[in-house]
C-alpha cells in the first residue's frame, strides 16, 4: 500500500485519478458553519445566563431523579 500525501485541496478521485473532485466549497461552506454556532452560541449564553440570576439552584439531574425514580 503506497500512501501519498496530497497538497492542499486536493484528491485523489476513484483509480487514482487526481483533481476529480474540487473542494471549492469548503471556504464557504466553513465560514456557514461558523456563523451558524455563532448564532447559535449567543442565544444559549444569554438564555443561560438570564436562568441562573433567575434561579441559581438549577440542578436537572435532580428532575431526572425525581422524574424516573421518585426521590
Amino acid at each position: 500500500m503506497h500512501i501519498e500525501e496530497l497538497k492542499g485541496g486536493e484528491v485523489v478521485g476513484e483509480g487514482g485519478e487526481e483533481g476529480r473532485w474540487s473542494f471549492v466549497g469548503s471556504d464557504t461552506k466553513r465560514v456557514l458553519v461558523g456563523a451558524g454556532a455563532r448564532a447559535l452560541f449567543y442565544p444559549t449564553l444569554v438564555y443561560n445566563v438570564v436562568r441562573n440570576k433567575l434561579q441559581a439552584e438549577f440542578r436537572w439531574w435532580d428532575k431526572i431523579d425525581e422524574d424516573l425514580f421518585g426521590f
